[in-house]
């Protein structure tokens, strides 16, 4: 344990870190320039803690295709709406990020490649099992 404790009152150091818990805010962003980066994206939410931020790039020309995603751990005095009125001034739009519930996650379905190979699913896991 790495927190000291005050010798009069018996409050520990750590206190007022855990009186707020944290805010993850997950934001998706739209309408970036051409030449636009994760690191500028980082500079313009203004916030202290950026764990992710991603520019989605166009794999032929290699420039930013206009999307992108940023992930922000919100501290004291931050909120997300002022992470959001950063990104109107600068003319991106930005919206929360939400799941498409339609989406599959590779791990609990078939990958699609095999998907049209097998016919028969409950033989392919028996038989999966078995070796």
């Amino acid at each position: 344990m790495l927190a000291s404790n005050h010798f009069e009152t018996g409050t520990s150091s750590l206190e007022p870190v855990f009186q707020n818990d944290p805010m993850v805010v997950d934001l998706s962003v739209s309408r970036l320039p051409a030449d636009f980066d994760a690191n500028k994206l980082k500079q313009i939410a203004g916030s202290k803690h950026v764990f992710e931020a991603t520019v989605e790039e166009d794999s032929m020309k290699g420039i930013c295709s206009g999307a992108g995603r940023i992930k922000i751990r919100l501290n004291h005095g931050e909120t997300s709406e002022k992470v959001k009125l950063n990104f109107l001034r600068e003319g991106i739009l930005v919206h929360e990020h939400q799941q498409d519930p339609r989406k599959r996650p590779v791990v609990t379905g078939i990958p699609r490649e095999k998907s049209k190979e097998i016919t028969n699913h409950h033989y392919e896991k028996q038989s999966f099992l078995q070796t």
